[in-house]
């Protein structure tokens, strides 16, 4: 029926956007029709983008998302079939300077107070309710209603909730997640969509991928045949002074192999003197044979690309 999605952290306008193009590719469905789209900027002043048909992919390829749209930090999105009632702005109520609110199914339609379940969401905000007690607040108040909310605070702080009516559908789909540096989140809720267990989950991973850079290369180190290796408790390679491959570390035993396939294993540290200096962005196919490297990635030699960034979790 609906996809709603919330999104905090560097140009989320157009990670949200390029993202939901790419799902759109493949997903049938709810998907590909109208899209309404609300972005907070850094300034506190709310921009928008809007399409009755084409989606995501439409929207862009028309050239009809505004800069401040693409680069404002906090954006949410409400997407399904094509031809929804007018204005598309109901779909995704916005507060200059508050924030923003989302959601799927129908979100749109109005509660005991006259207000629609996202309004009354960006109200208790405005009034000082954080995205949290201000979602769950309405969808408590509301459990039959047909509607699930997405509230994203000028802060980046998001929460996600359905109503008890709602969390009884068996095509449901949600997830909301944070990068490891936590600068960057995102929540989606979605039915009607084909794939459902598995679209949100890497729709969100494609999002917080869009909006934090890849961690910057340092350099690329040169791995070769012969290259000696010492087994222990944890993977990594070990600079010598002057910035070469003096020894790979890997995980065993200590006891020599051979011939034998490993690798190093994800994001192994970098040493040089005693201190990891950072890790490796590239995981080789090693074979090895008593202590040493007999090959590379099937070769004699290969470059290791590696980061002066700390590993990650």
């Amino acid at each position: 029926m609906t996809i709603g999605i919330a999104a905090h952290g560097p140009a989320a306008g157009r990670a949200i956007l390029s993202s939901l193009r790419a799902v759109e590719g493949f997903a049938s469905g709810a998907i590909g029709g109208f899209v309404s789209v609300a972005a907070l900027a850094s300034d506190g002043q709310i921009h928008r983008a809007e399409i009755q048909d084409g989606g995501a992919t439409a929207l862009l390829e028309r050239d009809r998302v505004a800069q401040a749209v693409l680069e404002a930090p906090s954006v949410v999105l409400m997407s399904s079939g094509p031809n929804r009632p007018e204005p598309l702005s109901q779909f995704t109520p916005a507060a200059t300077g508050t924030g923003l609110v989302t959601g799927h199914r129908f979100p749109n339609n109005g509660g005991p107070d006259g207000r629609s379940l996202g309004e009354a969401v960006l109200a208790a905000m405005i009034a000082g309710a954080s995205p949290r007690d201000a979602a769950e607040a309405v969808v408590k108040a509301n459990p039959g209603a047909d509607a699930g909310l997405i509230a994203l605070s000028a802060d980046g702080s998001v929460f996600a909730a359905d109503t008890a009516f709602l969390a009884r559908f068996g095509d449901r789909g949600g997830i909301t997640r944070e990068s490891d540096d936590e600068t960057a989140r995102v929540a989606i809720l979605h039915n009607g969509i084909w794939p459902s267990e598995s679209l949100a989950p890497l729709l969100a991973e494609l999002i917080l991928g869009a909006m934090i850079p890849p961690a910057p290369i340092a350099g690329a180190l040169d791995l070769r045949a012969g290259t000696p290796v010492v087994f222990g408790e944890e993977a990594g390679i070990v600079l010598s002074d002057m910035g070469a491959i003096e020894t790979v570390l890997l995980i065993g035993d200590g006891e020599p192999r051979g011939p034998w396939s490993c690798g190093s294993g994800y994001r192994a540290p970098v040493w040089r003197s005693g201190q990891k200096i950072g890790c490796c962005l590239d995981e080789p196919f090693l074979v090895t044979e008593g202590r040493r490297i007999v090959s590379v990635n099937g070769r004699p030699r290969a470059p290791i690309r590696w980061s002066a960034r700390r590993p990650g979790p």
